[in-house]
């Protein structure tokens, strides 16, 4: 198969207004920019944390199931009067310690099980976190591409037109065409500057919103290759996907595991009605030391008469049954609370299951009319440079008009910049589609990753 290859032009400038690109330097590939995005983003970061967080949920509720040992020490001074009796002033010390043993406290068992969902919740959350960034890296990533083959294109449309003015001006001026030609001929070449500088621009600014996801200036990208089909990446039978998200998808999963959450809160508000038992121990030790009475109006004789000191412990051991009579209506509230919150769990989570069902048909949808897209936008291209030069040849005899060359030139200009993005899209797709049904790892990255050359990203069209 012939194939046309148009440089980007692009060694001359840069990638993404940060550094010039040569052929020679490195290109960042796909899974390059994914492992640097995972390193570096923020709104990564902050998700890795909030999973660290949640799982701390799981020790604090376990806690409330073990014995609980705690000490107390005391020092203190008394002065005591009464009424005309001499005032009598002493000093008492004393120390402590209790062990409580939770027998049966069935809303802590309850607060145990919400617990570990909650540890398992912030591990969904932060797998979709992560899923999330891997689709912005691939998208971003692809868009830059994309604006590079689209800034490749105008260039060519550019260059195409300029010398298609040439060749215009050149026959007016031999008194074989009309000026209309060359007006026609100048505006088309007007309008591709526009073109390309604004291809230009929206290269930059792509390239600007990966270098934020992977955290630091990327150098050339390694190109998807024009001797793989990106329809290699195939999908297999709708029904396949369609159960994998009903099942798998991460929010059905989150909603699942928040329904069971809510079903385990109603069952601790119940259990609040229920009595607790406890096994306690204690231990106190208390000392007084000696004192003395201080002058009184009564008994002018009595300062500075000791009374001796003394001291004591104090064991018990028993078991502690709490019964609650009346809390004022609130664990009737409560109930009623958490029964509602339980109803709206239920309906999230079959909200959640036909929202992740409709996604993955309208993905996969859109994944199979990309396949035709691209064949079809594959043979427009071979149409449209066949086109062209048929009209270039029929314009050097006499058989065409200038008009019909720009309008052959435009053709093949849009039929290359959709060419481009539907591959792209195809790809994008592809990876929405094992995000939808809970299957996005980085196995499938790398298999993408495999359809790119080890070169920096230029543009080709068959």
């Amino acid at each position: 198969m012939n194939r046309r290859r148009f440089s980007t032009a692009l060694r001359a400038c840069t990638l993404i207004g940060l550094g010039t690109l040569t052929q020679a330097a490195a290109a960042t590939d796909l899974m390059k920019a994914w492992q640097d995005a995972e390193a570096n983003d923020p709104g990564y970061a902050a998700a890795r944390a909030q999973r660290a967080a949640s799982a701390e949920a799981l020790p604090q509720a376990r806690a409330a199931l073990l014995p609980r040992l705690q000490a107390a020490l005391g020092v203190g001074s008394t002065w005591a009067s009464v009424s005309d009796l001499p005032r009598q002033a002493y000093t008492t010390n004393g120390y402590g310690v209790s062990l409580v043993v939770p027998v049966f406290h069935w809303g802590n068992w309850q607060a145990y099980e919400i617990g570990k969902l909650e540890n398992a919740r912030g591990e969904i959350v932060f797998e979709k976190a992560r899923q999330t960034l891997m689709i912005d890296v691939a998208r971003a990533y692809f868009d830059v591409l994309q604006a590079q083959d689209q800034l490749a294109f105008a260039r060519a449309h550019e260059s195409a037109l300029d010398e298609q003015l040439k060749i215009a001006q050149a026959a007016f001026d031999a008194g074989i065409q009309t000026i209309v030609d060359v007006d026609q001929a100048r505006a088309a070449l007007h309008l591709a500057r526009a073109e390309r500088s604004a291809a230009l621009n929206e290269t930059a600014i792509r390239g600007e919103r990966l270098n934020k996801l992977v955290g630091h200036p990327v150098g050339p990208l390694a190109a998807l290759s024009d001797d793989v089909s990106v329809t290699a990446l195939a999908a297999a039978d709708p029904d396949r996907w369609i159960a994998l998200a009903r099942q798998r998808n991460l929010d059905v999963v989150n909603s699942e595991i928040d329904s069971e959450m809510a079903r385990r809160d109603t069952r601790r508000a119940q259990a609040a009605d229920l009595p607790t038992v406890d096994l306690i121990a204690t231990f106190n030790h208390s000392s007084q030391a000696s004192s003395r009475y201080m002058y009184a109006s009564a008994l002018p004789n009595t300062t500075g008469i000791g009374v001796a000191g003394g001291a004591g412990n104090a064991s018990v051991v028993g078991v502690q049954v709490t019964i609650p009579l009346f809390t004022g209506g609130y664990v009737q509230s409560r109930k009623r609370a958490t029964l509602a919150l339980e109803r709206r769990a239920g309906d999230a989570l079959l909200d959640a299951r036909e929202k992740a069902v409709l996604d993955a048909r309208q993905t996969y949808l859109s994944l199979r009319k990309g396949v035709d897209l691209i064949d079809a936008l594959s043979s427009a291209v071979a149409s449209t440079r066949t086109s062209v030069e048929s009209a270039k040849t029929a314009y050097e005899v006499g058989d065409r008009t200038a008009t019909d060359v720009l309008i052959a030139e435009d053709k093949q200009y849009r039929s290359r910049t959709a060419f481009s993005r539907a591959r792209y899209d195809y790809v994008i797709h592809w990876l929405e589609l094992a995000q939808v049904a809970g299957q996005l790892t980085d196995a499938e990255l790398a298999e993408v990753n495999a359809l790119l050359t080890a070169h920096p990203a230029h543009a080709t069209v068959d």
